[in-house]
């Protein structure tokens, strides 16, 4: 059986300005889009992401820690926030710039 391609499990988090992420549990499965929002969001995408450590639980790519793999911006795609986005590209036309920069082929995204 393969392993769900993004989970949060149990996460927890509380950042110096007070933001928290309680007990954060979600599987996305293969080729879903989902959109994290509100307090924590980005915290627990840079958890994910291994730019913070979390508190409690994990955040797993394919069945595993995102560092485990072999390459790993082959294994994930990151949009950067909304305001970091030129105006006239889509969010899928980001992330196949990314793929590619990654050696990722744009059929990927």
């Amino acid at each position: 059986m393969l392993a769900t391609p993004l989970s949060f499990r149990s996460l927890a988090y509380r950042s110096t300005d007070g933001t928290e992420v309680h007990d954060l549990t979600l599987d996305v499965g293969a080729r879903q889009l989902v959109a994290l929002v509100g307090p924590g969001a980005d915290d627990a995408l840079a958890i994910l992401a291994t730019l913070r450590r979390g508190d409690a639980g994990e955040a797993l790519v394919a069945g595993r820690p995102l560092p485990q793999h072999d390459r790993p911006a082959r294994v994930a795609g990151v949009a950067p926030a909304h305001g970091d986005l030129a105006p006239a590209r889509t969010l899928g036309a980001h992330l196949r710039i990314c793929a590619r920069l990654a050696g990722a082929p744009a059929t990927s995204v």
